[in-house]
C-alpha cells in the first residue's frame, strides 16, 4: 500500500478496479469529505465514500478507472482519471435512481486530495468532470 499522496490516489483507483472496498476503506481518512460536483453528491466518512463507490460499481459492473496523471507533494495530490464502463445497473444519485441504459460510457475527471499529515494514508477528494 502506498504511503505517499500520489500513490494513494493511484491505489484508490486500483482498489475500485479490483472492487476491493476494504482496501479503499484503509486508504481514506475518517474525516473524508468526497464531493462529486457533476452528480451534486457529497458523502462523508469512509462508509459514505465506500457506499458511493459501490453505487457506481453496481451501476457499471465492468467499470474501470484509468489514472492518466498524478502530481503530489507531502500534503496534497491531484490527478486526472478516466472511467469507462457499461451502464448495466441502476445508478443512485441525489436526484433519484437512473435506470440502466445498456450504453457504454467514458467519463473524464479530475480529483484532488489533502492529507492531514505528511504522507499519511488519508484523503479528501473533489471530483470535477472535464472534457
Amino acid at each position: 500500500m502506498a504511503t505517499d499522496n500520489s500513490g494513494i490516489l493511484r491505489d484508490l483507483a486500483e482498489a475500485f478496479n479490483a472492487r476491493d472496498f476494504d482496501r479503499a476503506h484503509e486508504l481514506v481518512s475518517p474525516e473524508i469529505e468526497f464531493i462529486d460536483v457533476a452528480a451534486g453528491a457529497t458523502v462523508h466518512g469512509p462508509d459514505g465514500f465506500i457506499g458511493y463507490a459501490r453505487g457506481w460499481a453496481g451501476a457499471f459492473s465492468d467499470m474501470t478507472i484509468e489514472t492518466l496523471a498524478v502530481v503530489a507533494d507531502e500534503r496534497r495530490a491531484a490527478g486526472e482519471f478516466v472511467g469507462r464502463g457499461t451502464h448495466d445497473g441502476p445508478l443512485p444519485t441525489p436526484a433519484g435512481e437512473i435506470p440502466a441504459t445498456g450504453r457504454s460510457s467514458r467519463s473524464a475527471s479530475r480529483g484532488s486530495a489533502r492529507s492531514p499529515t505528511a504522507n499519511s494514508p488519508a484523503c479528501a477528494t473533489t471530483t470535477t468532470p472535464w472534457r
